[in-house]
């Protein structure tokens, strides 16, 4: 099958994303075997297949543990099983603005920024390993993953189906594999690929090629938009599409549905 190559833009709207989610601007389809996280073996995994990949299976994981990746942990709900003994516990909401209007954005102060990061163990030439909760979360992996992207790491990936996805075997054969480490390198430098502005969303709103997907829960939506009325779309074509209902239909407002 020969490449095949189509800029799109693809708009997620989620929570704690006030000015607009992730942006995925440009993104580059490719044939489905590069696409596809399973079609890598462990063995293959460089920092190009990191770089290509959000996501790995748990076999990759485990992998990059064993190697010395660093790995995060933003279950909250009790009992984490398994345990990982190499995973530091974090949040999203450490390393975002806590007041309006700009609550959920990023910190703006790229020092600070910096300074968190490395607290947690997180270096430049490291991958870092995500584990969230595949059954109870709301999808924490993904914007840690999201953040350390839009920050600047490269080896950023969370793992496929989270933390009830690894076997006990695999979790004990990463019981030996080195700790994460107490203070990283990161140093921050922001990539504009992965967001955007309300304003210049706006302005593409127009294109053919723009995909927006509308991931927030109902729990989620007491604070509408500036542009959103009740049981209407946002945006003409919006796609509804949240973790626990999956695909729905086009042209709809997600809790109303």
């Amino acid at each position: 099958m020969g490449e095949f190559k189509l800029q799109v833009g693809l708009i997620i709207l989620g929570v704690g994303l006030i000015l607009g989610a992730i942006a995925l601007r440009h993104l580059i389809l490719e044939p489905r075997s590069e696409l596809r996280q399973s079609h890598f073996s462990p063995a293959q995994i460089t920092p190009q297949t990191l770089g290509q990949n959000w996501i790995v299976s748990p076999e990759q994981g485990i992998h990059l543990i064993q190697q010395g990746a660093t790995v995060l942990d933003v279950r909250t709900l009790k009992p984490l099983k398994p345990t990982i003994p190499q995973a530091v516990p974090v949040t999203w909401q450490e390393f975002s603005q806590p007041d309006a209007p700009e609550k959920g954005n990023l910190l703006e102060d790229d020092a600070l920024l910096t300074k968190k990061l490395r607290s947690i163990g997180i270096s430049g030439q490291r991958p870092v390993v995500v584990i969230g909760d595949g059954q109870r979360g709301w999808g924490e992996e993904g914007r840690i993953v999201w953040m350390l992207r839009t920050l600047g790491h490269t080896r950023a990936v969370w793992v496929d189906g989270g933390g009830q996805a690894l076997a006990q075997p695999q979790v004990e054969a990463i019981a030996n594999a080195p700790k994460s480490v107490l203070v990283g390198d990161f140093m921050v430098q922001r990539r504009p690929d992965w967001t955007i502005e309300r304003d210049s969303l706006q302005h593409q709103l127009d294109s053919t090629n723009l995909v927006i997907l509308d991931t927030r829960e109902l729990e989620n939506t007491t604070v509408k938009l500036p542009m959103e009325r009740a049981g209407e779309a946002i945006f003409r074509g919006q796609i509804c599409f949240t973790s626990r209902t999956g695909l729905m239909r086009r042209d709809c407002f997600c809790p109303g549905s």
